[in-house]
């Protein structure tokens, strides 16, 4: 099955036609995986294109859900810290103050060359620009009436959750529009099962 997405991992079902496709994240680590939202006209679908350290290519299925059963969407693209720039920063700071320190203590002594207060100063700049730094990332969730439904964009290791998932190339336009092209769906279906019962 193709679609401007490529190869898709799954196949539609009778008379279900693809209505909108997004590509709306992507991954880096520990290996890329784009990730894409299909909507047909009977299901939400979430799927990705992963290719491993070694160049090979797959897709996964991910996961789905049917139009009847959604009960709304939240999307949007926001700005957040990393935890391993937070980490490195503080680090830096540490390093950096602990060389200035030991620059300082020797300053009245009988030889001093300041290279570690330069240096020193240049890991704590180097620290605050990491505190500093943040991500974009993507989070979207398209729920389910009584299912949990498809979530995208957060990694929950326990009760901790991680936001990793930055904006595919069609993210800006999937968070203005996504839950609209849902509703219109719902709308047709609607009325085809009344046309249907009549």
């Amino acid at each position: 099955m193709e679609s401007s997405t490529g190869a898709m991992p799954f196949k539609l079902g009778s008379d279900e036609v693809i209505v909108k496709d997004y590509e709306a994240a992507i991954m880096r680590l520990p290996k890329k995986m784009v990730t894409y939202i299909i909507l047909t006209n009977k299901r939400a679908i979430l799927f990705a294109h992963v290719k491993n350290m070694l160049g090979l290519k797959r897709e996964y299925l991910l996961d789905d859900i049917h139009v009847d059963e959604i009960g709304g969407v939240v999307a949007y693209i926001g700005h957040m810290r990393s935890l391993t720039n937070l980490i490195a920063g503080i680090f830096l700071l540490i390093l950096g103050f602990i060389f200035i320190y030991g620059d300082m203590v020797y300053l009245y002594g009988y030889y001093s060359t300041h290279i570690p207060l330069f240096f020193g100063i240049g890991l704590v700049l180097v620290g605050i620009l990491l505190l500093l730094l943040k991500k974009k990332i993507i989070y979207v969730h398209i729920k389910g009436k009584h299912i949990p439904g498809i979530e995208l964009g957060v990694v929950k290791k326990g009760p901790i959750q991680i936001y990793d998932a930055k904006p595919g190339k069609d993210a800006d336009v999937m968070v203005l529009e996504l839950s609209a092209v849902i509703a219109d769906i719902q709308a047709q279906q609607t009325e085809k099962s009344i046309e249907d019962t009549m």
